[in-house]
């Protein structure tokens, strides 16, 4: 092992529990946390592959602007006793940004299945199933 690489796995883990900024050590089986965590992870390595698909530089820097956000989430539920680092500003931002892509773009009236477009577009599609399961929590 490199010393100037930390170890890849610690072990810390084996007895069940895992650590949490702020939270200290949590149980694995803390469903709301853990599985929250995974979705928004989740989401925002959709949208790293989607990014890395992307051609358009307007909107790999959406999609990178969007997993910042998603890191600022994961931060927020890791750290549930501290102030939330994402704000409603940040939210606005989103919506707004949002609308305005839409307004851009024609949405088909019936439902696409992912996989008829582009593979960026099909990891857009996860990176919105994970965010909506995320949602759920």
């Amino acid at each position: 092992m490199s010393e100037g690489n930390p170890p890849v796995s610690t072990r810390r883990g084996d007895d069940g529990t895992t650590t949490l900024l702020g939270a200290g050590r949590l149980p694995k089986n803390d469903v709301l946390h853990i599985a929250l965590l995974g979705a928004v992870d989740e989401a925002s390595a959709s949208l790293g592959l989607a990014r890395a698909e992307a051609d358009d530089e307007e909107i790999k820097e959406l999609l990178l602007e969007l997993q910042r956000l998603l890191y600022r989430v994961m931060g927020d539920v890791a750290m549930p006793k501290e102030d939330n680092v994402v704000s409603p500003e940040d939210v606005r931002r989103v919506d707004k940004t949002l609308e305005g892509w839409r307004a851009c773009i024609q949405i088909p009236n019936e439902f696409v299945v992912p996989g008829d477009s582009t593979l960026g577009g099909s990891w857009t599609s996860r990176a919105r199933w994970c965010a909506a399961r995320s949602a759920a929590w």
